[in-house]
């Protein structure tokens, strides 16, 4: 797979500047060469990117940051297919790849989602009236007293 100069520079400096996996993967996500790299490329042919790039010996930190954006891109395709990926795919390689993964399970839902629409609402009338007598008072504002305090 070929990634160009300005798409690694991109994953280097999210990874670079990341402390946690929850930043990173937030960062990567937002990437345009992450997003068009999950629509150009295909899943499995990622997963062997992200593979070589993890068990390299020698890793460069363009490696490593390579490999995460190509886990992240995985989080892009059809959860339908990358949920079963994602579970079989060995993350032993880098540190955060579980954790990586572990916040797209939790952010993707499980099962099927259903929209529900609401065509005709009954809401109820507003009944203005009673039938309790009505009386009303009032009261002047309250008038404050001051009271000089000693400063102890």
């Amino acid at each position: 797979m070929i990634i160009n100069e300005q798409a690694i520079r991109e994953f280097r400096e999210a990874y670079l500047v990341s402390n946690t996996p929850l930043y990173l993967y937030k960062r990567l996500r937002r990437l345009a060469a992450v997003q068009y790299l999950a629509s150009a490329v295909r899943k499995d042919e990622i997963a062997a990117e992200y593979s070589k790039r993890a068990n390299v010996s020698n890793r460069s930190p363009d490696d490593v940051a390579i490999a995460y954006a190509c886990l992240v891109a995985l989080t892009h395709k059809d959860p339908s297919e990358a949920v079963p990926f994602l579970r079989s795919l060995d993350l032993g390689g880098l540190d955060w790849a579980p954790a990586i993964r572990d916040v797209y399970f939790a952010k993707t839902p499980s099962g099927r989602s259903y929209d529900i629409t609401i065509t005709d609402p009954k809401i109820p009338s507003v009944r203005l009236g009673t039938d309790a007598p009505s009386s009303s008072a009032s009261t002047g504002p309250p008038t404050p007293t001051v009271e000089p305090k000693v400063n102890l």
